[in-house]
């Protein structure tokens, strides 16, 4: 196994079940979406790990659209990702 493999093997699961949401994060979510304004994740992760992470933290059923560098094929900094 390499120094890689063995870093990926410690760290993913350690990361998992360390990952926690701020405590001001669900209330600021929660206020973007009272006051009627459009909201979502944009981010060069994968879908499958964003997803993972967003369950991990408790914060994804606040974040209706999430969009990865897999719903569009490519991500940040391409200006059309932010079109």
């Amino acid at each position: 196994m390499t120094g890689r493999e063995r870093f990926q093997a410690a760290y993913e699961p350690a990361f998992g079940t360390s990952l926690r949401a701020y405590d001001d994060a669900a209330p600021l979510l929660h206020a973007v979406v009272a006051a009627g304004l459009p909201l979502g994740v944009l981010t060069n992760s994968g879908g499958d790990y964003t997803a993972g992470k967003l369950a991990a933290s408790g914060l994804a059923a606040l974040l209706p659209v999430v969009v990865t560098r897999d719903t569009l094929g490519f991500g940040k900094p391409e200006p059309q990702v932010f079109r």
